[in-house]
C-alpha cells in the first residue's frame, strides 16, 4: 500500500512538528481544539448534503440580506429562537435589493427590524402614480406594475404603524391617490396569474367587484390543482375577504396546504437550499395568512439555522465539477474529527454522501475521483485519455495497484514532459503543480510497472531546489503542493518549516477554517483543506491522502 511507501519520508516530514506545535489546527491543546470543533461545524454547513449530486456550498463574501431574512422568518414560524448579527449595513436607507428591492425591503423589515421606517415610506410614496399605482423600482420609475403594486402596499403596512402621525398621514394620503382603478372590470377574462394579483389589489383597495366575476376566479381556483403556489392560496385569501369564498372552504384549502407543505419539507432535499428556503417562507407566510396551523419539519428548520450561522452567505453551486473539493472538503473534516474525538456526525455525512451520491450521473472524472474516494461504493471508473490534473493521477494511485486498466498508456511520456519543464521553467507556483504531478507520476509507473522511471534522480533534485528557495510570499497551497511532493518523493522537507508556521498562523481563521485570501476573513474550503493537511502532515508525518480513501482510516 501507499502507506508503506510513504514512511521512509514521514521520518524526514518530522521536523515539520516542532514549528506547528503552537498554531497547526488539528494539534492538541484548548485554543486548537476550538478552532478545530469550529472548523467542524463550517464544513458540516458547507458539505451539507442538499440534494443528488449537490454536496458543496459556496459562501458568499458579500452576504445575502434576502437569504438571511428568509431563513429567520422560518425559524420564527417554527418557534426557534435565533440572534441575528449587526445589520447597520442594511439600516439606513431605503430600498434594498437589485432583483426585487420591494419585496427585499419587506423581508428585511419583518425578519431584522434593520430598516429606517422613515426613510423606506418616503422611498415607496415616490414610487407611487396618481390613479395608476406604484411604479417598480427594478425597471423604469415610470412603469407601474401590478406586482409592484401589491408589494409597496405589503411594505407601508409593515412601516406606517411605526412612523410619526404626520408621516403616517402623508402615506395615507398617497395610498389614496394612487389607487389603480377598474381593477373589476380588469378581471373579466384576465389571465389565471393577472387575475390572482387583481383579486389581491381588490382586497388591498376595498373594491366592491360583481359576485358573478369573482365566482369565475374562485372557479379556477378551486381546478388549479396545486396547492402549494402562495399566489393561488394568497388569492384563496382575497377571495374570502371579498366575499366569493366561504370560511370553511378557506380553512379546508388551508388545512390542506398546511399538510402537503410538511409532506415536502420533511426531507433535506427539499428544504437545505437557499431557494428551497425562500420557497419555504413563501408557503408558510401564504399558509399562516388562512388561519392555518403549520408544523414546521426539522430538516427546513435545520437548514435555516444553517443559513443564519452562515449570515445568509451560502449559494447553491453548480453540482457538477465539485468532486474534487468535495473530497477535500470531506478529508479535512475526516482528521479534524480525528482530533477532537467526534466521528458521529463525519460518519453520518458521509453515509449521506454515499446514499445520494448517482454515479450514472458523474462526468468520467469525476467517477474516477469518487471511486477513489470513496472505495467501498461500486463506482465504474476509467483512466483519463490525459493526465493533465493531478488530482486525476492521484486518483489512480491506488486503483492501479488492484486493476491494470488504472495504468494509463501516456504515464511516461507525461513524466518525461514534466521533467523536461522542471529544467528550464522558474515560476514557483507552476513549478510546485509540476513537482506534484511529477512525484505522482512517478509513483503511479512504479505501481504499474514494479521501478522507478528513469529520471527518478532528477525529480529529486528539482525537489530540492524549490524547498531550498521557497519565498516569503509563498501561499498555502503552492506549500501543500511541494509537501504532497516530497511526501510521494521521499524527499527531505526542512526548508518547509517556517513557511508552513507562517501560512497556517496568516490563513486560520478565528472563527474556524482558513481564508485564501487572509484580509477578506471569508472561509475557503480549498484553503480550510491546505491548511488541515498541511497542519497533519506536520504533526504526524507522511500520511495517505484523500486518494486513498475517505474511510480508510479508522475514527
Amino acid at each position: 500500500m501507499l502507506t508503506h511507501r510513504l514512511t521512509s519520508a514521514g521520518a524526514a516530514l518530522a521536523a515539520l512538528a516542532l514549528g506547528l506545535s503552537a498554531c497547526a489546527g488539528p494539534a492538541p491543546g484548548p485554543a486548537a481544539s476550538g478552532w478545530s470543533r469550529q472548523t467542524e461545524q463550517r464544513l458540516l454547513d458547507l458539505l451539507h448534503v442538499t440534494s443528488p449530486q449537490s454536496y458543496l456550498d459556496s459562501p458568499n463574501p458579500a452576504g445575502d440580506l434576502n437569504g438571511l431574512a428568509n431563513a429567520i422568518l422560518v425559524l420564527r414560524a417554527a418557534h426557534v429562537p435565533t440572534t441575528v448579527a449587526s445589520f447597520d449595513r442594511y439600516r439606513h436607507g431605503a430600498l434594498y435589493g437589485d432583483y426585487d428591492p420591494l419585496g427585499q425591503t419587506a423581508l428585511a423589515a419583518r425578519a431584522t427590524s434593520a430598516v429606517d421606517n422613515a426613510a423606506v415610506a418616503d422611498a415607496v410614496a415616490q414610487l407611487g402614480r396618481p390613479g395608476a399605482g406604484f411604479a417598480d423600482p427594478a425597471h423604469r420609475q415610470s412603469e407601474v406594475d401590478l406586482g409592484a403594486t401589491l408589494r409597496a402596499l405589503d411594505l407601508l403596512d409593515l412601516v406606517v404603524p411605526h412612523l410619526a402621525p404626520d408621516a403616517a398621514a402623508h402615506v395615507e394620503q398617497v395610498r389614496a391617490t394612487t389607487r389603480i382603478p377598474d381593477v373589476c372590470h380588469r378581471l373579466i377574462g384576465a389571465s389565471e396569474p393577472d387575475a390572482r394579483l387583481l383579486v389581491r389589489l381588490a382586497a388591498h383597495q376595498g373594491d366592491q367587484c360583481p359576485h358573478e366575476t369573482l365566482a369565475q376566479v374562485a372557479a379556477h381556483l378551486d381546478a388549479s390543482g396545486d396547492l402549494l403556489v402562495a399566489e393561488r392560496l394568497r388569492a384563496a385569501r382575497a377571495l374570502t375577504d371579498l366575499g366569493a369564498i366561504e370560511q370553511q372552504q378557506r380553512d379546508a384549502i388551508g388545512s390542506a396546504a398546511a399538510a402537503a407543505f410538511e409532506q415536502r419539507f420533511s426531507t433535506a432535499s427539499g428544504s437545505a437550499t437557499t431557494a428551497g428556503i425562500e420557497q419555504a417562507r413563501d408557503l408558510l407566510d401564504a399558509i399562516t395568512d388562512l388561519d392555518a396551523t403549520v408544523q414546521v419539519p426539522q430538516d427546513l428548520t435545520a437548514s435555516a439555522q444553517r443559513l443564519v450561522r452562515w449570515g445568509g452567505a451560502i449559494l447553491d453551486v453548480d453540482p457538477q465539477g465539485l468532486a474534487v473539493e468535495t473530497a477535500h472538503a470531506l478529508f479535512a473534516l475526516r482528521v479534524l474529527a480525528r482530533s477532537t474525538r467526534d466521528s458521529d456526525q463525519y460518519g453520518k455525512l458521509l453515509s449521506e454522501v454515499r446514499a445520494r451520491l448517482d454515479a450514472t450521473k458523474l462526468t468520467p472524472d469525476d467517477a474516477l475521483v469518487w471511486h477513489a474516494a470513496l472505495p467501498t461504493t461500486p463506482i465504474a471508473a476509467a483512466a483519463p485519455p490525459a493526465l493533465e490534473r493531478t488530482d486525476l493521477v492521484l486518483a489512480l494511485l491506488d486503483a492501479a495497484k488492484h486493476d491494470p486498466k488504472f495504468c494509463p498508456e501516456q504515464a511516461p511520456a507525461t513524466w518525461q514532459q514534466d521533467l523536461n519543464a522542471l529544467a528550464t521553467g522558474k515560476d514557483p507556483a507552476s513549478r510546485s503543480s509540476r513537482l506534484l504531478r511529477a512525484a505522482a507520476t512517478r509513483q503511479l509507473i512504479r505501481v504499474c510497472t514494479g521501478h522507478d522511471p528513469d529520471g527518478t534522480q532528477a525529480l529529486g533534485v528539482a525537489l530540492q531546489d524549490a524547498l531550498a528557495h521557497i519565498g516569503s510570499g509563498a501561499g498555502h497551497s503552492e506549500l501543500l503542493r511541494l509537501a504532497e511532493a516530497a511526501c510521494l518523493a521521499d524527499t527531505p522537507t526542512p526548508p518547509l518549516r517556517s513557511a508552513v508556521n507562517r501560512v497556517v498562523a496568516q490563513n486560520r481563521l478565528t472563527t474556524g477554517g482558513a481564508a485564501d485570501d487572509p484580509a477578506a476573513s471569508i472561509l475557503d474550503s480549498e484553503a480550510t483543506y491546505d491548511v488541515v493537511r498541511l497542519s497533519q502532515i506536520a504533526e504526524s508525518g507522511c500520511s495517505p491522502g484523500w486518494w486513498t480513501g475517505l474511510d480508510s482510516v479508522s475514527l
